[in-house]
């Protein structure tokens, strides 16, 4: 799902196809394919730390983003039904974000 670290913008997944749709900064929009349904995933996207391969005694560490798991959703990751409400929340997402950066006023919201 990743390649360099990076969320991949097209792959298969337990018989499902994701295909990003849209994305600024940390904030995702996903089209998620299953079958003959298709719904949308708009999310923040994750980075975790791996720790691996032990070279002369040494650890190496790099950093992937993930997708988000089933616990997040509701929390930092949404399911919408169709797209305009998958828009709204990737929306949402971002004025949230800028307003943790301090980028927007409170009463913008």
């Amino acid at each position: 799902m990743t390649s360099n670290g990076i969320l991949n913008v097209r792959f298969r997944r337990s018989s499902k196809d994701y295909i990003q749709l849209n994305r600024e900064g940390n904030i995702a929009m996903y089209l998620v394919r299953d079958g003959n349904k298709e719904y949308y995933e708009v999310f923040i996207v994750q980075v975790r730390r791996y720790t691996s391969n032990r070279y002369k005694g040494m650890k190496t560490t790099t950093n992937k983003e993930v997708y988000p798991s089933a616990s997040l959703f509701g929390r930092t990751a949404y399911c919408c039904s169709d797209k305009p409400t998958a828009e709204f929340k990737f929306k949402e997402l971002i004025k949230r974000a800028e307003l943790r950066k301090g980028k927007i006023p409170v009463s913008t919201l």
